[in-house]
C-alpha cells in the first residue's frame, strides 16, 4: 500500500525550508513505495537525525543540501530495506555519533584555520565540507602526529555519519597507527573491525586498551564502569573467535564490577542494565559450553532485572524481559525440558503480542519468531496439530511484513516455509510438503544469486530436502536436484 496523507515535521516554525523537507519526504514516500506505517518511521528518523537543524534552518547554509542527500541516499531506502526498529536505532545511533564528534572537537592539537572551518563546517552539518577540509589537512602530512592521527580519527567519524563505515576504518586504523596509546582511537578501531567481522585483529588492540584502563582504575576508580563496558567488547572477540575460557573470564571480570558499582549506586539503571546485558552474554558462553545449569540461572538473573527495570520502565525494557525468555525457551528445548520451555515461549509470545497493540511495525516479527519456536517445541513433543497452528501464523505473519519489506522478510517466508513442509512430512502428506518445499526452494535460488554466501547453505538446506522427499517418487527430479546442491557445494 502506497503512503497517503499530510506529513508534517514538528520541529520548528513553518518555512519554504521545512516544507522542501515535507516535499522530500512525500517523494521518497512514493520513490520507495512506503507505507503509511514506513512514512512514519521515515519522519521519525528524520526528526530524531535532523530536528534541531531543521529548527534553524536560516543558519544552516549548506547543511539542509546535506539533509536533503542523507534522506534521499540512505535514510529513505534505510526505512524501506529493514524493520522500523533498526531503523530508529540507526537514526539515534546517527545522532550519537554526531554530537560525540562535536563535543569531542573542541581542541585539535596544531589547530589551524582549516581545523577551525572543518568544525563550522561539521556545526552547519556541512559533512562534504567537513570532509574536503579534513583530507587537505591530511594530504599536507604535517609532522605532528597527534595532529594527524586527531584528523584522521574525524575524518573516520565523519565517514561514520556519511554512512559509509568501509570508508571509516582505515582512518580509525591510521589513527591508531599514529598513536597506538591513545585509548579512544585503539577503542573505536577495535569496534570497527568486530563490526567488519575481523574479532581476530579485534583483539590484541582490546587487551591493550583493557590492561590501560585497569592502570587507570587503580588511580580513578570512578573509571571501572568504561573497563567493565570494555572487558564486555573483549569477551565478545572472544566468544566470536570461539575462545569460551577467555570470554567467560572476561564477563565474570565485567558482571563483579557491575555488581561492584551497584553495591555502591543500587539505584542506576545504567549500572542494572550493564550487568543484566552481561549476564545474558556470559550465560550464552554457559550454554556453548554445555553447562546448562549455570545458563539457566544466569538467564533467569538476567530476567528478574530486566522484570524490575521494566515496572518503571516498561517500553524500553519489556523486549529485554521477552528476549530473555526466549533465550531461556531455546535452553529448556535444547536439553528437552519441553514444558518450561513452553511456559517461557508463551510468556515471551505474550508479551511481544502486547508490545504489538502499541507499536505492530517494531514488534510483530518478533511474535512471529515466538511462534516459530513455539511451533519447534510443539513439533518436536509431536504436538503436531499446535505446531502447524504456529508455524502458519508465523506464516501468515512472514508474508504480511514481506510484502511491506521484502528485502527483510522474504528469508523469513522460506524458513517457515521450510519448517511446515517438515512437519507435513513428518504426519505423512508428502504432497502438502512438496508445495512448501518448492516455494522456499524458489525463495532462497533467487537469494543466493543476490548473496550467495549469506545464502549457501539454507540453498542446499532446501535442495536436499526436497530430494529426500522426491527420493521414490520421482528419483529424476531427486538426482538433479542432489547434483545441483553437489555443484553449489563446490563453489564455496
Amino acid at each position: 500500500m502506497r503512503a497517503k496523507g499530510n506529513i508534517t515535521i514538528q520541529c520548528g516554525p513553518a518555512t519554504k525550508e521545512l516544507q522542501a523537507i515535507a516535499n522530500l519526504l512525500r517523494d521518497q514516500g512514493k520513490k520507495q513505495n512506503l507505507t503509511e506505517a514506513q512514512m512514519q518511521t521515515l519522519v521519525e528518523a528524520t526528526n530524531i537525525m535532523f530536528g534541531e537543524f531543521l529548527a534553524r534552518v536560516g543558519k544552516l547554509d549548506d547543511g539542509l543540501a546535506e539533509i536533503k542527500r542523507l534522506i534521499e541516499e540512505k535514510v529513505a531506502p534505510n526505512v524501506a530495506a529493514q524493520p522500523a526498529a533498526q531503523a530508529i536505532e540507526e537514526a539515534k545511533a546517527w545522532r550519537e555519533k554526531y554530537q560525540t564528534l562535536l563535543k569531542q572537537w573542541q581542541f585539535v592539537e596544531g589547530e589551524s584555520e582549516e581545523d577551525q572551518a572543518a568544525r563550522t563546517a561539521l556545526e552547519k552539518l556541512d559533512l562534504e565540507r567537513a570532509e574536503s577540509l579534513l583530507k587537505t589537512l591530511i594530504q599536507r602530512q604535517e609532522k605532528l602526529l597527534a595532529t594527524m592521527a586527531a584528523r584522521h580519527y574525524r575524518l573516520g567519524q565523519v565517514h561514520e555519519l556519511q554512512y559509509q563505515p568501509l570508508l571509516a576504518l582505515p582512518q580509525f586504523k591510521q589513527a591508531y597507527r599514529l598513536q597506538p596509546a591513545n585509548e579512544d582511537y585503539a577503542f573505536r578501531y577495535a569496534k570497527a573491525l568486530q563490526y567488519h567481522e575481523q574479532p581476530h585483529k579485534a583483539i590484541p588492540i582490546l587487551e591493550v586498551v583493557v590492561e590501560a584502563k585497569r592502570r587507570k582504575v587503580n588511580l580513578t576508580p570512578s573509571k571501572e564502569n568504561d573497563l567493565g563496558v570494555t572487558l564486555n567488547y573483549l569477551a565478545f572477540a572472544y566468544s566470536a573467535t570461539q575462545q569460551h575460557q577467555k570470554a567467560e573470564g572476561m564477563y565474570e571480570e565485567a558482571t563483579r564490577i557491575f555488581r561492584k558499582l551497584l553495591n555502591a549506586n543500587p539505584n542506576s539503571l545504567v549500572y542494572w542494565h550493564n550487568l543484566a546485558g552481561a549476564l545474558n552474554n556470559i550465560a550464552s558462553v554457559y550454554v556453548d559450553t554445555e553447562r546448562y545449569h549455570h545458563a539457566e540461572t544466569t538467564y533467569i538473573e538476567a530476567r528478574d532485572i530486566y522484570r524490575k527495570l521494566s515496572e518503571e520502565n516498561p517500553e524500553t525494557f519489556l523486549p529485554d524481559v521477552a528476549a530473555t525468555l526466549n533465550n531461556l525457551g531455546v535452553l529448556y528445548s535444547d536439553i528437552q525440558r519441553y514444558k518450561d520451555a513452553e511456559v517461557v515461549y508463551n510468556e515471551a509470545r505474550e508479551t511481544y503480542r502486547n508490545l504489538t497493540r502499541r507499536n505492530p511495525e517494531i514488534y510483530l516479527p518478533y511474535v512471529a519468531a515466538s511462534l516459530n519456536n513455539l511451533g519447534a517445541l510443539f513439533s518436536d513433543t509431536q504436538r503436531y496439530q499446535e505446531a502447524e497452528a504456529d508455524y502458519g501464523e508465523a506464516l501468515k505473519i512472514y508474508r504480511e511484513l514481506a510484502r511491506v519489506n521484502p528485502a527483510a522478510y522474504i528469508p523469513h517466508v522460506a524458513m517457515a516455509l521450510n519448517n511446515l513442509a517438515l512437519l507435513y512430512n513428518d504426519t505423512q502428506r508428502p504432497k502438502a510438503a512438496e508445495i512448501a518445499y518448492r516455494e522456499s526452494l524458489d525463495i532462497r535460488r533467487k537469494l543466493y544469486l543476490q548473496s550467495p554466501s549469506a545464502f549457501r547453505e539454507k540453498l542446499l538446506l532446501s535442495l536436499n530436502n526436497l530430494a529426500d522427499l522426491l527420493k521414490d517418487s520421482n528419483t529424476e527430479e531427486s538426482a538433479r536436484l542432489l547434483a545441483e546442491a553437489k555443484q553449489i557445494a563446490a563453489e564455496k
